[in-house]
């Protein structure tokens, strides 16, 4: 069993939730419930992050995908996409690289709705980066499981964080009334792949801004709850995708015709951030591979950075 004095280093947080912490295998994450201040007044149950990423992991029961983050959390890299600045220019490559993610966490939904799983949330918190630059899902903090009844008391949050005001389409009633859907999951979903093509997240109707190629039909349709099925999402930017000239491979690959992972580099910019840069760009930054392997900072080196606000992630 992983513990705290097992490990060495932080390498990712889930929200404030949760601490992701490398053991010192140096292969396996232990994710441990945040410690709170026992002076402030917290309407949280404490812990009840982990409780429900661990009953979202003992749901799938030893079930895998590609797309999704290995249990115990396997470590990745480059890793956690919140620790990444990507670029802010949206060239060809990094189009056809945004359609490969929105298509490969579009088929993470798809395996955990499978399983009556749905994550309730979607944000680069829990969108980690393989060697090979596609993506695997994980950080099911807020998840719900469907026909299981969860008898846990979360406290007032009701079990649930995120970076958008809490989903409820256009069903009348409490968010909770609508918490736990195929389009809820869509909606947040839609919401990530907006910031991943604009830098900014979506007000009113800013979705009908984006032009077809960088998937404004798809994305407002889901605004508008115009999918029932994750599948329908798919279909439709597999043909925006061949109408951009973006060749889809199978599911959810995208073939540009060279590997993946030849055609970034990652770049150290502070001290725990890093800089997705594709290479033809011009290089002020050191390569991440000639400093590897990648100097985590201790778990007290994390707190106190954190505390003085100088570790930065996509909130």
């Amino acid at each position: 069993m992983l513990k705290r004095e097992d490990s060495t280093s932080t390498y990712t947080r889930f929200f404030d939730k949760v601490i992701c912490i490398l053991h010192e295998d140096g292969e396996s994450i232990i994710a441990l419930a945040e410690q709170s201040d026992p002076r402030e007044f917290y309407r949280d149950r404490p812990g009840w992050a982990t409780i429900k990423l661990r009953k979202a992991y003992e749901h799938l029961d030893g079930a895998r995908h590609p797309r999704i983050v290995s249990i115990l959390l396997e470590k990745l890299c480059p890793g956690p996409l919140q620790d990444l600045e990507l670029p802010q220019h949206v060239n060809r490559t990094m189009l056809s690289l945004y359609y490969r993610w929105a298509l490969q966490t579009l088929s993470a939904l798809l395996f955990l709705h499978s399983h009556n799983i749905y994550t309730c949330n979607f944000s680069s918190h829990g969108t980690w980066l393989r060697s090979d630059f596609s993506v695997a899902v994980t950080g099911f903090i807020c998840a719900v499981i469907d026909g299981v009844k969860d008898e846990e008391n979360y406290g007032e949050s009701g079990g649930w964080i995120g970076d958008e005001e809490p989903y409820c389409g256009n069903m009348e009633g409490s968010v909770d009334d609508c918490r736990g859907s195929v389009k809820e999951d869509l909606y947040y979903w839609a919401v990530w792949v907006f910031w991943l093509m604009v830098r900014d997240r979506p007000h009113s109707d800013l979705f009908e801004e984006l032009e077809d190629e960088r998937l404004g039909p798809v994305l407002n349709k889901v605004w508008e709850d115009g999918y029932d099925r994750t599948e329908e999402v798919v279909r439709d930017i597999k043909m925006y995708a061949e109408r951009a000239g973006i060749n889809v491979v199978g599911d959810d690959e995208v073939d540009i015709g060279r590997p993946w992972g030849e055609e970034f580099d990652i770049m150290a910019k502070e001290e725990v951030i890093f800089e997705l840069k594709p290479k033809n760009l011009p290089d002020r930054f050191r390569r991440l591979n000639q400093i590897m392997p990648r100097e985590w900072p201790t778990v007290e080196e994390s707190a106190m950075l954190f505390n003085k606000g100088q570790i930065k992630g996509k909130r």
